[in-house]
């Protein structure tokens, strides 16, 4: 697959660490700037995208948790590992229930940072079913936004027959719902493992015409309308935030 230069945040009130950190990920090849408190973060996340941040978990002005509690009110699925060096704390239990990735223990292991890191820096797959161009353009902006490269197919059959395998997304543009039959999404369904999602735009009418397992949880239905863009766009974040937690934990 291809790479993307993913861009860190390191966030540490002890300059020394959070700058040796980021020098050794910028040496790695990653986009990565550092930052010293939770308004150094404000400031910074104004002005830039970020894929993933580290933060350390105690502070002066606010606590790692805090700060991902902030960023997850605008970002909800921002890849975020805390880093400290206590062993057991509830704020850290309760930052893993909320969402964190991972507690990584000080001093860390650079080396598995950099495996998570390598990982997480190939771009996921996509297969998107569609004959409209403007569409296909649409679509085009947001896969690369949020790092997926995808191969465009004319039908449901010509997917199933290709040799891409296990996409980590399908979006299937059925304009109109007499395009796409709901055979041919569930012939879909049991090619595709249960991980993966599928997108259909504009399909509520054969959901309740057909017989078509609408209960499958990798069955995401869209309006076909100004709205999908931004959807689109949060269940790639999504897809992107669950790749991300399965490559922290192996």
């Amino acid at each position: 697959m291809a790479k993307t230069t993913l861009k860190i945040l390191v966030v540490d009130d002890d300059h020394n660490f959070a700058n040796t950190l980021s020098a050794i990920l910028r040496s790695h090849g990653y986009y990565c700037q550092a930052a010293n408190s939770v308004c150094d973060v404000q400031t910074l996340l104004a002005e830039d995208h970020f894929d993933c941040v580290f933060s350390d978990v105690r502070m002066p002005d606010q606590n790692g948790v805090d700060l991902y509690k902030l960023i997850k009110a605008g970002q909800p699925h921002l890849p975020f590992i805390l880093m400290t060096a206590y062993t057991s704390s509830e704020i850290i239990e309760e930052a893993l229930e909320s969402g964190v990735l991972a507690a990584l223990q000080k001093p860390l292991d650079i080396e598995a940072v950099l495996r998570f890191l390598t990982a997480f820096s190939q771009n996921l797959q996509a297969a998107v079913i569609c004959q409209d161009e403007k569409i296909c353009d649409l679509v085009n902006n947001i896969f690369k936004k949020e790092k997926f490269i995808f191969t465009v197919f004319l039908s449901i059959q010509a997917l199933i027959q290709s040799s891409l395998k296990d996409p980590a997304v399908v979006l299937v543009d059925a304009h109109h719902s007499c395009e796409h039959y709901s055979s041919e999404i569930n012939a879909l369904l049991d090619f595709l493992p249960n991980g993966t999602i599928v997108i259909v735009c504009d399909f509520e009418k054969t959901i309740k015409k057909e017989n078509l397992r609408s209960g499958k949880i990798n069955l995401v239905v869209l309006p076909r309308d100004e709205k999908c863009e931004g959807k689109i766009d949060k269940l790639l974040s999504r897809e992107i935030y669950q790749y991300a937690k399965s490559l922290i934990h192996e």
